[in-house]
Order: C-alpha cells, then sequence, then structure tokens
C-alpha cells in the first residue's frame, strides 16, 4: 500500500494551527516589548524623579545658611562670611542649573496637572520657578564676587574710593547681573501666584516685593562711579 506525505501548505486546519501559532508568538513576543519599555521607562522615570528630590533637598540644605549670614549686619561680614555666600549661591545655581535640564522634558507633562489638590499650580508652575531661582541665584552670585572687596574694607578710610573702582572695573559683570534679574522678574510674572500652595505662594510674593528693590539698588551701584565723577578728567600734575 502507498501512503502520501499530507501536503500541510493545502490542508486548511494545519495551516490554520500554525497561523494562530505564529500570532500567539508574535502576541506574546509584542507583550513582552512593551513589558520592558514600560520597566524602561519607570526606571528612568524614578532616576529622573530620584535626580530632582536630591536637588531639591540640596537646596533646602543650602537655604539655612544662606538665611544665617543674611542677618548679619553689612559691616560685620567678615572673608570668610563672603566666602561661604559665595560657595552656597554657587552651590545653589548649580542644582538649579541641573533642575533646569530635568524638568525640561516634563513640561508638557507638567501643564496638564493643573488639576491636582493643593500643588497642582506648584507642578505647572515648575519650570518657571526653576528658571527663577537659576536666574537670580546666577546674578547674587556675580554680585557676591564682585562686591566682596570692597564689602570687607568698609571701615576703611578710602572705602568709597575703593567701591567706586571695583564698580567701575565691573561695569560689565554688572550688567551681566542686570540682565539676570530682568529674567528672574519675567519668569516670576509668568505665575499665578494665586493657584501656589500657600507655603510657596508666601516665598514667590517676597522675591517679588525683593527683586526690584534689589534691581533698582544693582542699577544705582552701576551709575555709581560716572556720578561721582570716575570718568572726568584728571589735572595733570606738574
Amino acid at each position: 500500500m502507498k501512503f502520501t506525505k499530507p501536503n500541510i501548505n493545502n490542508d486548511p486546519v494545519s495551516y490554520k494551527r500554525q497561523s494562530s501559532k505564529a500570532s500567539s508568538l508574535v502576541g506574546h513576543l509584542l507583550i513582552y516589548l512593551g513589558l520592558v519599555a514600560l520597566g524602561l521607562f519607570l526606571i528612568l522615570g524614578a532616576a529622573k524623579g530620584y535626580r530632582v528630590y536630591t536637588s531639591y533637598q540640596k537646596i533646602n540644605a543650602e537655604i539655612p545658611h544662606l538665611e544665617a549670614i543674611g542677618v548679619t549686619n553689612v559691616e560685620d561680614l567678615t572673608a570668610e562670611d563672603l566666602a561661604q555666600l559665595q560657595a552656597h549661591l554657587s552651590s545653589i545655581s548649580a542644582e538649579f542649573e541641573l533642575l533646569q535640564q530635568e524638568i525640561e522634558p516634563l513640561q508638557p507633562l507638567l501643564d496638564r496637572l493643573g488639576w491636582v489638590p493643593v500643588y497642582g499650580g506648584d507642578l505647572r508652575a515648575a519650570p518657571e520657578l526653576i528658571a527663577t531661582g537659576h536666574h537670580f541665584s546666577q546674578a547674587a552670585v556675580i554680585l557676591v564676587d564682585r562686591l566682596s572687596d570692597p564689602l570687607q574694607k568698609i571701615r576703611a578710610p578710602n572705602w568709597l574710593s575703593t567701591l567706586v573702582v571695583q564698580l567701575d572695573d565691573s561695569q560689565a559683570d554688572l550688567a551681566t547681573a542686570l540682565t539676570l534679574l530682568d529674567q528672574s522678574q519675567a519668569d516670576l510674572s509668568a505665575i499665578r501666584v494665586d493657584t501656589l500652595s500657600p507655603a510657596l505662594a508666601q516665598r514667590v510674593q517676597v522675591l517679588q516685593q525683593f527683586l526690584p528693590d534689589l534691581t533698582t539698588g544693582v542699577e544705582f551701584a552701576a551709575g555709581l562711579p560716572p556720578l561721582l565723577g570716575i570718568d572726568a578728567p584728571r589735572p595733570i600734575s606738574s
């Protein structure tokens, strides 16, 4: 008796079984890849969240040091105080810069989180708040760096002339600081304070009141050298 090998390709039942197995395999593969992608997303999201949280904690840790130095009278500031002040401000500026880099890709998501109870406004305003902190801390670093020397000599007999010469030599840096302060005010103006949590709203309101005064002070300092005649021609001694 002659046996013939069945033609699988022409067998509808066999073909259906093979097709079903292939579809099942592809389905499982897609599910597996989806789970892997989701796992990677969660890992990256957790890593990013940890970096954001770490930077936030570092900034909060620096603030008490600034407050302690801030209550000291200007004439009582020592070289060590000013060096610590600059170090703390530089650290805060670096953390704000890192926060900007981490938050920027999340801005589309943050814009949609206004519905979150209590902190929805904080989340939506996070990019502007971080930009304000970065620009303001950069300006503060410049100002402390350029004014540290004359502030240390505030009790010297020729303190004013030293200050004027220092300010005249620092015109470019003062202009940069003013630009950063103006940018900080622009960032703040984009924030709806009424949507922020109470504690954060209070801090923002204090900064809104302080920034214009600081900007006016820096503008006055930048204009002080010509006001006191540093550009006036000096008599030639015989």
